[in-house]
């Protein structure tokens, strides 16, 4: 699997598409998120899904990630080379990131290589990642946050620990899992939720993004 990986990220076989994010309340476009997709020589397209376990595994996602971040730093010269507006684009980070000594300053070291504006830059995390070392991954949110780049807290709402996290993290997004958004339409319960999710997060300082409701 390493060889092949290796030699599908030299080959270019992996490319990300920017989903939008877009204000409720003026409709504009505010920003984007990067998915990974590999183009597989003889499998065809091949979704996250299908191939993110298998290299979460094989500890192979830390390569991934910043391949990714790379691909989305070069996107941002081009956008700015064609003098296109910038906005924030958040790129999703592995556990695997919580292990390594180094990881913001590798982080910092490809943003500034391109000189991407910090403020451009959102990693995201998954709920679940809060669930193995909660003071450690505070103090890495903190020192990230303290460079001027955005921190958003994906799934939020698909586990148990979500209000601790928001009690004992500084974050600056949360994604609500798209869960929260099924059947609103006869779920009158399930809309009071979310009506005081997003308050609350208000409260705190933090932006909401509803995922799935295109």
């Amino acid at each position: 699997l390493e060889h092949v990986f290796n030699k599908a990220l030299s080959a270019g076989e992996f490319f990300i598409q920017i989903q939008p994010k877009y204000s409720f309340s003026t409709g504009s476009l505010i920003g984007g998120e990067a998915l990974v997709r590999w183009k597989h020589p003889t499998r065809g397209l091949l979704m996250p899904s299908q191939f993110i376990p298998l290299l979460e595994k094989h500890n192979l996602l830390i390569s991934l990630d910043m391949y990714v971040l790379k691909l989305v730093c070069k996107l941002f010269v081009q956008w700015k080379g064609e003098g296109k507006p910038l906005l924030p684009i958040s790129v999703n980070q592995s556990r695997a990131h919580l292990f390594v000594t180094d990881y913001e300053e590798s982080l910092v070291a490809l943003v500034d290589h391109y000189g991407i504006d910090h403020k451009l830059m959102e990693f995201e995390l998954t709920e679940t990642l809060f669930l193995h070392d909660l003071t450690h991954l505070s103090s890495v949110l903190k020192s990230l946050r303290s460079q001027g780049f955005l921190v958003s807290l994906d799934d939020f709402g698909s586990g148990y620990s979500s209000l601790t996290m928001l009690k004992d993290v500084q974050i600056d997004v949360i994604k609500m899992d798209q869960g929260f958004f099924t059947d609103l339409t006869t779920n009158e319960q399930g809309r009071v939720v979310i009506q005081h999710v997003i308050a609350m997060a208000k409260d705190l300082g933090i932006t909401s993004i509803a995922e799935g409701v295109e």
